[in-house]
């Protein structure tokens, strides 16, 4: 069963996720799996300001896999595409358990469709550019409260 995600704490994405904190969290988990993943960084994610803990470090978690699945490094990088794939993969399972832990079923819902788009995106020739930010923007403004 994978770590709840951290309360608090310095990180580079101001949501309690850094990319260290989020390959530790995978190594605790996936072990050797992961091994040959690195700390990558968070140009470019989603703005999590507004979420809860457990949703933000959600969504960065799958915003990483997303963006692995695609080639690209996120918060984690790979050392090569299979190895992204299956980290990614990680970073999914990850996130969707962090939301499982609080019984968040409605965020659970928006992540695996958020998950979902990104798959269909990815089997585009050639993956329209900014799509998969938009993807994730989209979702990480949906998750949050309420005005």
């Amino acid at each position: 069963m994978t770590a709840p995600p951290p309360a608090a704490g310095p990180a580079h994405t101001g949501a309690g996720i850094s990319p260290e904190s989020l390959l530790e969290a995978l190594r605790t988990n996936a072990g050797s799996l992961v091994d040959g993943a690195a700390p990558g960084s968070a140009d470019g994610a989603p703005d999590v300001s507004t979420l809860t803990p457990s949703r933000a470090h959600a969504v960065l978690a799958a915003w990483t896999g997303a963006r692995l699945h695609a080639g690209e490094p996120g918060l984690l990088v790979a050392a090569d595409p299979d190895l992204g794939l299956l980290v990614g993969d990680w970073c999914f399972a990850h996130a969707l358990q962090a939301l499982a832990h609080d019984g968040d079923l409605e965020a659970i819902g928006r992540l695996a469709a958020a998950i979902g788009d990104c798959a269909v995106l990815l089997t585009a020739e050639p993956a329209p550019a900014g799509r998969l930010a938009e993807i994730w923007q989209v979702t990480g403004d949906a998750l949050a409260p309420s005005a």
